[in-house]
């Protein structure tokens, strides 16, 4: 791979991150002041978990409180289904597979679960969680941007619910087919 390349994926690597990090306490872009969740635009953002926007307010210290704020790890396993979601995918997945071996031996009761149904039962997994991927994708992009306000639904859970098992599927779908992938 080309220098220009890497140099090229790093940028697109850092830059959303550059930007998110330009926003600090008290820098709201639209001049909210002390903005109650779930906020007016789309980057609510709470680190100190006081229930109003850390953009719309000063800082804690400048506030005379003092804020706990929560570790992206907490914050990781407060929110987000990440372990049950990927022993489900995981359990499943193994499950169709046992039952298209039992079809394979010639089971009757598993004769639905044929190498071509079960291959079609996970594309329309993978396709159904690309949907919801990119339809969340395009509504946050849309409350960032400012052209949609907060809804009560959390669009971002439901974005990396289905990103998740999306990734998984994919995962799950390049180790059965990796051979083709290298021809």
């Amino acid at each position: 791979m080309s220098i220009k390349i890497k140099t090229l994926i790093l940028i697109l690597i850092l830059l959303p991150n550059i930007a998110l990090a330009a926003f600090d306490w008290g820098e709201c872009p639209f001049g909210n002041v002390d903005d109650p969740y779930p906020g007016m635009c789309g980057r609510f953002r709470d680190l100190d978990s006081d229930g109003i926007c850390d953009l719309s307010q000063t800082r804690p210290e400048d506030r005379g409180t003092v804020a706990v704020v929560q570790s992206d790890e907490d914050i990781i396993q407060d929110k987000y289904n990440v372990i049950l979601i990927t022993i489900l995918v995981f359990s499943l997945y193994g499950l169709t597979q046992y039952f298209t071996y039992l079809n394979s031996r010639g089971e009757e009761r598993f004769k639905f679960y044929t190498q071509k149904n079960v291959r079609w039962i996970w594309n329309v997994v993978l396709l159904w969680s690309f949907i919801v991927v990119f339809i969340t994708s395009i509504i946050l992009l849309c409350q960032l941007s400012g052209w949609l306000g907060n809804t009560k639904i959390n669009y971002s859970f439901w974005h990396i619910e289905a990103g998740l098992v999306m990734g998984l599927v994919t995962i799950l779908h390049f180790l059965k087919r990796w051979k083709c992938f290298i021809k």
